[in-house]
C-alpha cells in the first residue's frame, strides 16, 4: 500500500454530510500481557461514490470496560452501529455491553460480525483494501498515524489489527450520504461567477 494514495484531511468538517457510520471493534486478548495485538475501535463510512472515510480510531491495550466505554463514545459521536467480531472473547464483551445498556438505560445498536473461519481470512480482508487505496478512495485524519504505519509496512508490520478492522468496514458499510458540501455562488448566471 502506498501512503501517498491516502487522502489526509485536516478535520472531519471536510467529510461528506449525512453518511451512515459503522463502528468496527476488534478485540485482542486481555490480561496476559503477551503478544503485540491491540484492541481497535474504528468508525467510518462509505459515501455515495464508494470512498471510505475514517472518522475516528482508538487503538491500544484496553480493558474490556474501557473497550465498551470507547465504542459507546464512537456510537454517541457519530450515531454509528457497532459491529463486533463473533468469537469467544468478543461474545463475552457483547454480553457485558448488553448488561450495561440495561443498567444505564442507554441503548445503542450492536451487531455481530460473523466469524470468518476461512484459511488466511484476515489477509484476504486486508488485500480487499487494495482497490480502495490504489484509487485514492481512502480518507483519514492526521491523527491516524498508526493506520498509515500499518498500511505502509504491510505485510511486514508488527500488527495488522487496524487494517483488519478497515477490511471489515468495507464489507459492512453501504454507500450513503451526499456530496461534499460546496459553496454556491451568489449569482450563477453572471459571467464573472462562471
Amino acid at each position: 500500500f502506498r501512503r501517498e494514495l491516502v487522502n489526509v484531511h485536516k478535520s472531519i468538517d471536510e467529510f461528506p454530510q449525512n453518511m451512515e457510520y459503522r463502528t468496527i471493534v476488534d478485540l485482542a486478548g486481555w490480561g496476559d500481557g503477551k503478544g503485540v495485538a491491540r484492541n481497535v475501535i474504528l468508525t467510518g463510512a462509505r459515501d455515495s461514490k464508494n470512498h471510505i472515510w475514517i472518522a475516528r480510531l482508538d487503538v491500544g491495550r484496553f480493558t474490556p470496560t474501557e473497550v465498551i466505554h470507547k465504542y459507546k463514545e464512537h456510537s454517541r459521536q457519530f450515531g454509528s452501529r457497532i459491529h463486533i467480531e463473533e468469537i469467544q472473547y468478543q461474545r463475552a464483551v457483547s454480553h457485558f455491553s448488553r448488561e450495561e445498556m440495561e443498567r444505564t438505560g442507554e441503548f445503542f445498536s450492536q451487531e455481530k460480525l460473523p466469524y470468518d473461519g476461512r484459511k488466511d481470512a484476515k489477509n484476504l480482508r486486508i488485500r480487499a483494501l487494495e482497490p480502495v487505496i490504489s484509487n485514492g478512495a481512502l480518507h483519514i485524519l492526521p491523527s491516524m498515524s498508526a493506520l498509515l504505519e500499518e498500511l505502509e509496512l504491510y505485510p511486514y508490520s508488527r500488527t495488522v489489527d487496524i487494517l483488519d478492522c478497515l477490511g471489515y468496514l468495507i464489507r459492512v458499510a453501504k454507500p450513503s450520504g451526499g456530496e461534499t458540501p460546496q459553496v454556491i455562488s451568489k449569482n450563477p448566471f453572471m459571467i464573472s461567477e462562471i
